[in-house]
């Protein structure tokens, strides 16, 4: 996991006064003598704390997309070849409401999302 050290700190420490020369920890320079210098532990466990909140909001986002853009597919007249069609259909969206239970979502080095198994849309 990449931390970006300036984002968490301005949440671990608001206001502090301190300089961060490379994104690393020992690149950090403290000169706030009213708060102090966050532990490398404290970084590292915020950033994967909001990682994981984002997570779970990138797929949530891409969830409610994918059932907003198979909407049509549950309106009464749509015109399905078949039930068992129409049953794919039924079957997919449920597994899409499903995924938050059933998913773990992370983030990698780049923030996109990753460790999600998507319901395969009917053809």
């Amino acid at each position: 996991m990449s931390v970006c050290y300036q984002l968490v700190i301005d949440l671990l420490r608001p206001n502090a006064d301190y300089i961060i020369i490379n994104n690393n920890y020992k690149d950090i320079v403290w000169n706030d003598s009213l708060q102090t210098k966050p532990t490398d532990e404290e970084i590292v466990n915020k950033a994967n704390e909001l990682n994981a909140i984002l997570g779970w909001d990138l797929l949530r986002c891409e969830r409610n997309k994918l059932l907003k853009e198979t909407d049509k597919y549950m309106v009464s007249d749509f015109p399905h070849s078949s039930e068992s069609k129409k049953n794919e259909w039924m079957v997919y969206r449920q597994l899409l409401r499903d995924l938050p239970s059933t998913q773990t979502p992370e983030l990698n080095d780049l923030g996109d999302l990753i460790n999600i198994t998507w319901p395969v849309e009917p053809s």
